[in-house]
């Protein structure tokens, strides 16, 4: 089993949960604000602020977590809390940088119901496939 299918598993496995509680969501909100290009840029700098930790952080853990869930699932959560938690360093740094008291509120709101369901929904659908991952992979030869 290649360390690069345990990297495209939580790919895939991040790829639903941050559709679903992160992506649709601020669709949903630029879309009911009032559209300024300055809205938009706000809303975007959040949004990558949000993802690109939890997917670097994901990928960076992916290998380690990956061969050790055979044994214990708690690596995965370890994997996903790091990542949640690498999200809201740079959302506070995004928030401290803008300078906005009402921005630390919201995006406290924004990371509370949103990133963290995605980051443990995004576990457990890695845990879901590197158990079909490993179950697809024949034994090695003189490995019982």
């Amino acid at each position: 089993m290649a360390i690069s299918s345990f990297r495209r598993e939580v790919l895939k496995a991040f790829s639903f949960p941050v559709v679903l509680f992160v992506a649709l969501p601020f669709i949903v909100t630029m879309f009911s604000a009032p559209l300024s290009f300055s809205n938009v840029v706000h809303a975007l700098l959040i949004l990558l602020a949000l993802l690109v930790p939890l997917y670097l952080t994901g990928f960076m853990l992916a290998p380690w977590a990956g061969r050790r869930l055979p044994a214990t699932k708690a690596p995965a959560f370890l994997m996903s809390t790091a990542a949640a938690l690498a999200s809201a360093v740079s959302l506070s740094v995004l928030v401290a940088l803008s300078g906005s008291p009402s921005l630390s509120f919201s995006t406290a709101v924004i990371f509370a119901f949103f990133a963290l369901p995605a980051s443990v929904l995004g576990a457990l659908l890695f845990i879901g496939g590197c158990a079909r991952l490993q179950a697809s992979t024949p034994p090695e030869h003189g490995k019982v």
